[in-house]
């Protein structure tokens, strides 16, 4: 049975990270609208208010928005992007998995030795064991794919 880092089709990921994108986009037009109200609203005697509630919008705002796309795009656009490269395949015995998390190519990842080779699985992916017996696709030393 083949599993994959993306943990859903391709075509599923492909869609959510352009449902994604529009939410980071509706919140950049939301906050400009905020800002553009707030300062058609002010006058002289409250022009200080409203130039704090911009600055206030902005940054909260712009809080969400990076945050959003660090947790909900990043990862999956790295992640998607690898899967759609060119493969090698190793076949062989898990002989150990690592404990603790490395970073490879900015994705945070174990480290797994196949066969006296050592490969990257990104982080809470794919369940291996150590003495599994495997067909692991991988690229620039990060495992997308494996058959078990």
């Amino acid at each position: 049975m083949k599993y994959s880092v993306l943990n859903k089709p391709m075509l599923i990921c492909e869609k959510e990270l352009k449902y994604a994108k529009g939410i980071c986009i509706a919140g950049i037009v939301v906050a400009l609208i905020l800002n553009l109200i707030f300062t058609l609203v002010s006058n002289d005697s409250n022009i200080t208010l409203f130039l704090v509630l911009n600055i206030l919008v902005d940054i909260v705002f712009g809080a969400l928005i990076y945050s959003y796309y660090i947790l909900n795009i990043e990862n999956t656009k790295r992640l998607l992007n690898l899967y759609k490269k060119e493969r090698d395949t190793l076949s062989g015995t898990v002989e150990t998995v690592g404990l603790e998390r490395r970073t490879h190519m900015s994705i945070d990842c174990v480290e797994v030795k196949i066969n006296n080779r050592i490969l990257f699985l990104p982080e809470n992916t794919i369940d291996l064991a150590m003495g599994d017996n495997v067909t692991v696709y991988y690229t620039s030393g990060i495992i997308v794919e494996v058959e078990k």
